[in-house]
């Protein structure tokens, strides 16, 4: 009423009042790279007439509201039903938790006061927080950023592995040379680069990284293991154990350099950092998967059940672990046990080629 009353005093010869935010949507989100996510959906499903950025005058010296405000038009199934004119908009602010934050504050203290002529100090004061809230977006931003390059390197390096050790359990004629056993290692023919003077390698000096040089680290020996650059991978992984990491890095370490060592055919160094890893007591649900995986490669048909069963007690919506138990109860002669683990497997994926031949595998030798 009061916006209302101020522009009609602004316009006294108008008989109509413009009101673009007489309905307003706001959407907070948690990260900036969020807000191009959001604004791309906001095109995709809205007509927009105006989009403004709030702040976008300041210099880099400078510090003050920061939003982003669309107009749009109404869906016309709404603007029908209230009977609308046709050029009525609603407004979307669109903003990070930190920048609502300050916006909120800042429309307590200055928009909404009638008395606003703030000393210099008081100022400096706000300018300083409004300052140290866009820090902490931007470093919330790099922090998600190392995070998300941290599990896709992790999710690359398991999915590579468990591809590799399940052709092996594959009961195909082409076996790839890796399953030929110890004596036959599968070794990448990549020739493997020296590491510089802060163990970085050269084509991955530019990643990502956090303010925690064992975080660093780690992501430097995955970009390395997942260029097969195994032995500079298990270097990194090796340097990482012995700095003490916390006790939730070292199975993830252990893991990982086991999966090194055994892409190496150094099979017995890749079983021992598994059984290691089991011993952490820390993360059984991989750490288990991962010696099954070991035992199986190995022909020990009942400790790789064991293992899998195991780690499907801690979480029984494991594709990969279905999949190879199954496998292995196939191996043993038990194709009723293979066949439910394999239904339960595709249940979880219904689009893997891989469990769909096994299926049929299957259902052959069952006569089904």
């Amino acid at each position: 009423y009061k916006k209302l009353s101020l522009r009609a005093g602004q316009n006294p010869g108008s008989t109509r009042v413009e009101l673009t935010d007489l309905l307003g949507v706001r959407i907070v989100c948690p990260f900036m790279e969020d807000l191009e996510l959001v604004e791309r959906l906001l095109h995709e499903q809205y007509t927009l007439t105006e989009r403004e950025k709030k702040g976008a005058e300041f210099s880099f010296k400078e510090f003050g509201y920061e939003s982003v405000h669309f107009l749009c038009e109404f869906p016309h199934e709404i603007r029908d039903s209230f009977h609308l004119p046709k050029d009525t908009v609603f407004e979307i602010q669109l903003r990070t938790i930190l920048q609502d934050a300050w916006a909120e504050v800042e429309h307590e203290l200055v928009y909404k006061s009638e008395y606003t002529a703030f000393d210099e100090p008081l100022r400096r004061k706000l300018a300083a927080l409004n300052a140290n809230l866009s820090l902490a977006d931007m470093i919330f931003h790099e922090i998600r950023v190392f995070q998300r390059e941290l599990q896709r390197q992790i999710r690359k390096r398991r999915e590579s592995f468990v591809e590799m050790v399940q052709d092996c359990l594959d009961d195909s004629a082409d076996a790839p040379a890796h399953c030929l056993g110890a004596d036959q290692p599968f070794i990448p023919n990549e020739r493997e680069p020296e590491l510089n003077d802060q163990g970085i390698l050269a084509e991955i000096a530019d990643i990502p990284s956090s303010g925690n040089p064992q975080d660093n680290l780690l992501l430097r020996a995955l970009y390395a293991h997942n260029r097969h650059q195994y032995r500079s991978a298990i270097e990194l992984y090796t340097r990482l154990l012995d700095e003490d990491p916390r006790q939730a890095v070292i199975p993830i370490v252990l893991i990982h350099r086991g999966m090194a060592y055994f892409s190496l055919g150094e099979y017995d160094l890749a079983h021992r950092d598994f059984e290691n890893a089991v011993q952490t007591g820390t993360d059984l649900k991989k750490a288990y998967h991962y010696r099954g995986m070991s035992f199986a490669h190995r022909g020990n048909d009942q400790a790789a059940l064991d293992d899998f069963s195991a780690s499907l007690a801690y979480d029984d919506s494991q594709f990969d672990v279905l999949l190879s138990r199954g496998q292995i109860f196939f191996r043993i002669g038990n194709f009723q046990d293979a066949l439910r683990d394999c239904d339960a497997a595709l249940k979880i994926d219904p689009q893997s080629s891989q469990a769909h031949r096994f299926h049929d595998m299957l259902t052959r030798q069952l006569g089904l």
